[in-house]
């Protein structure tokens, strides 16, 4: 029988065996609570020479294509698991898979949303960020104290996000890679070898290693293909 799940230093990998099956082709979803370092990730996957997006914000690297699609402007009830406009999301994946043999996006949300995006992509594979539910929360007030809802609704929303990665444990809809954070970040050169094994990328991962544990880390080489936004879509 496969094995369900590997422990390693920084991460859990689900659904090992499948994930080494399909990683060649998939489409990696980076996803977790906001402002529990999916940035990071999108970070790492970039300089890694994977391909995120043509048009990504400067700063957090998000989607701009995914996240139009993907993702609402306005409250609407009932939104989450639901994707804002399927039919240019399927296009849009579509072309991807034409185009690549292996790409990804990150949205922090998306963790919310994957019933509805996960039957639309190729071999998909979650890489989940976790980090405490407090530093999570603190680092949404400590960005933004007028955020909606406070305190309680950013520590809401990150507890959401963990029951989320828990049923990729349990449910395992696909195979998922999800990340210690905290690990993560003390521990880097462990986190970017595991990291970078897992997908069988060969990177310079002691050079990351070096980027990512500076402050101000975020500023992604300039790629032809890749066009900046310095505003990104408004979300709900």
């Amino acid at each position: 029988m496969a094995p369900k799940h590997a422990f390693h230093s920084s991460m859990l990998i689900t659904q090992p065996e499948m994930l080494l099956e399909r990683r060649d082709t998939a489409t990696l979803v980076a996803c977790g609570a906001p402002r529990s370092m999916t940035s990071l990730i999108a970070f790492v996957l970039y300089e890694m020479g994977e391909f995120i997006g043509s048009e990504l914000h400067r700063r957090n690297l998000e989607d701009q294509e995914v996240l139009r699609a993907i993702m609402f402007n306005v409250a609407v009830e009932n939104q989450a698991e639901r994707v804002r406009d399927p039919e240019t999301f399927e296009k849009l994946v579509k072309k991807r898979n034409a185009e690549h043999a292996r790409w990804g996006f990150k949205i922090p949300d998306a963790i919310f949303r994957l019933p509805g995006i996960l039957p639309q992509l190729r071999n998909p594979i979650v890489i989940a960020t976790v980090r405490n539910p407090l530093s999570t929360a603190k680092s949404v007030i400590t960005r933004n104290p007028a955020v909606k809802g406070g305190l309680e609704a950013a520590f809401a929303k990150a507890q959401r996000a963990n029951a989320v990665t828990e049923g990729l444990i349990k449910e395992r809809p696909c195979p998922a890679m999800i990340i210690n954070m905290d690990v993560a970040m003390a521990k880097p050169l462990i986190f970017l070898k595991e990291f970078s094994e897992a997908l069988g990328v060969s990177a310079d991962v002691e050079g990351l290693a070096e980027k990512i544990s500076k402050k101000d880390y975020q500023t992604p080489a300039v790629r032809p293909s890749v066009t900046f936004h310095q505003k990104a879509w408004p979300k709900e």
